[in-house]
């Protein structure tokens, strides 16, 4: 049975995002900001982050908003959603909420001023009816603005360590192009008939290059990325000797590419997309 991408959040996904919050939150940092100044907020704006994760998008919309705004974070995971609330209440930012809800929750007709959301809305079944239903939650000339990644080989953060895994166990063929998942919304063409069909309008697809942190050492970096989905399908059927040697691969390419301060940190490329409800 094929699994659903989006229903993996619930559990186990979701359990190892929000037990390494602060990870992703550095690993993603550059993406806030990406989301934010793209949906360029204002005072008193209602806003909604879809697919809110720990709420780091959220809360710096929440102070972009101001006490007069709103922002409610919504997420299919318990547990990150659980990070969010801590997080928020640890800033003592009082005008944001976080719910359990996705794309086919009812958020309320015209509630919201902006749509935002940093790599959450990739994983939807039927993104046409998801991005219309969200659609309806929207005021009229309501803004939306969310990061999705561009092709995987556009991104080094994922090639350089895939490369050097592959050199010594097989990767298995990527998923098709338009099923959920990371990189589902990798081709603009798409992207726009997506939302075009979903009544969205004024529809812009904005390249943007950025950093991903995958850890502050070559040995950080390493084992972040042997828990990522496709070095476990490829390495945990392996042999012990050959997964060794792998991460051994890793380790080298990584380590060469290195700051002077020793970090990890990849290139990205990831499309800024706005439109207009």
């Amino acid at each position: 049975m094929t699994k659903d991408p989006a229903a993996e959040w619930v559990g186990e996904k979701g359990r190892f995002w929000a037990e390494n919050a602060d990870w992703f939150s550095r690993m993603l940092g550059d993406f806030e900001s990406v989301v934010v100044d793209g949906a360029a907020l204002s005072p008193g704006e209602r806003v909604v982050d879809v697919g809110c994760g720990g709420g780091d998008v959220a809360m710096a919309a929440a102070a972009a908003v101001g006490p007069s705004g709103s922002v409610l974070g919504i997420d299919l995971s318990p547990d990150e959603l659980d990070v969010a609330r801590v997080r928020a209440a640890q800033r003592g930012l009082d005008n944001v909420e976080f719910r359990e809800a996705d794309a086919s929750s009812d958020l309320g007709p015209e509630s919201f001023d902006v749509l935002t959301s940093r790599f959450g809305v990739m994983f939807f079944a039927d993104p046409v009816a998801a991005f219309a239903h969200l659609r309806t939650a929207m005021r009229p000339g309501g803004r939306l603005a969310f990061a999705c990644w561009q092709d995987l080989e556009a991104n080094e953060w994922m090639t350089v360590p895939r490369a050097a895994i592959a050199s010594v166990v097989p990767l298995g063929p990527p998923p098709p192009a338009d099923s959920p998942g990371g990189f589902a919304f990798s081709d603009p063409d798409r992207v726009r008939s997506i939302l075009d069909g979903a009544g969205w309008s004024d529809v812009d697809l904005a390249d943007t290059a950025a950093t991903v942190h995958l850890g502050d050492s070559a040995t950080d970096a390493v084992d972040f990325v042997r828990q990522m989905e496709y070095a476990v399908a490829a390495l945990d059927p392996a042999p012990e000797d050959q997964v060794d040697e792998a991460l051994a691969a890793v380790r080298t390419a990584l380590a060469a590419r290195a700051g002077a301060d020793g970090a990890i940190d990849l290139p990205a490329r990831v499309w800024l997309v706005r439109a207009r409800a």
